[in-house]
């Protein structure tokens, strides 16, 4: 008894060590990975990503594609409003339409998303941005002095959040702060997210 004990606990030590390898060196996105529009305001939106095989319609996670994503604040692009280092910069203000989630398990959205950091800048997230990311775990914010948030969802600048942002994100768990500036938001925006733990509404 006390051997085979011991033998389940080496394995389960094994397993631990494996997925703490894999989670280190996961896949990271961020501004040049990434597509944009040009707003009439002057500021950009952030359509997607750049390889479309990213999102997938697959219904099972694939631990070897785990990724995080990072909004910039702020964006070089060329003429043709593509990323560039040498560009003209402009301020990431929104997130398209399903961007990288989509309006169900059918659809091809970001499965394999387990952390998203956005930015400061950000006034609108467009419906089901990130809807269906079913393994999306935490959700953090740059501040505008450069420091990370870990404890609110959401940009202290958002005024408009889209129908079903972040529906379906079964392993999302936080504590969800909304902005006193949040103006307009669309229905189930945490839909079937059955590990939110506190929602608070700042005035």
């Amino acid at each position: 008894m006390k051997r085979t004990v011991s033998i389940l606990l080496t394995v389960m030590l094994l397993i631990s060590v494996t997925y703490a390898v894999s989670a280190d060196t996961a896949l990271a996105y961020d501004a040049d990975d990434l597509t944009y529009e040009v707003l009439a305001d002057g500021n950009v939106a952030v359509t997607g990503y750049k390889d479309d095989t990213v999102k997938v319609n697959s219904k099972t996670f694939d631990e070897a594609k785990a990724h995080s994503l990072t909004i910039p604040a702020k964006v070089m692009l060329d003429s043709d409003g593509n990323y560039s280092s040498d560009g003209t910069e402009y301020t990431v203000t929104r997130i398209g339409k399903c961007a990288f989630g989509n309006i169900g398990t059918n659809q091809i959205r970001d499965l394999n998303l387990t952390e998203l950091t956005l930015p400061y800048t950000l006034t609108a997230i467009g419906d089901f941005a990130f809807g269906y990311c079913t393994y999306l775990k935490n959700v953090n914010v740059i501040l505008e002095d450069g420091t990370l948030s870990t404890t609110t969802l959401f940009p202290p600048a958002l005024t408009s959040l889209g129908t079903g942002v972040f529906k379906s994100c079964d392993s999302l768990s936080a504590e969800v702060v909304f902005p006193g500036t949040l103006r307009a938001t669309g229905n189930g925006t945490f839909e079937n997210d059955i590990n939110i733990k506190k929602v608070t509404i700042n005035e």
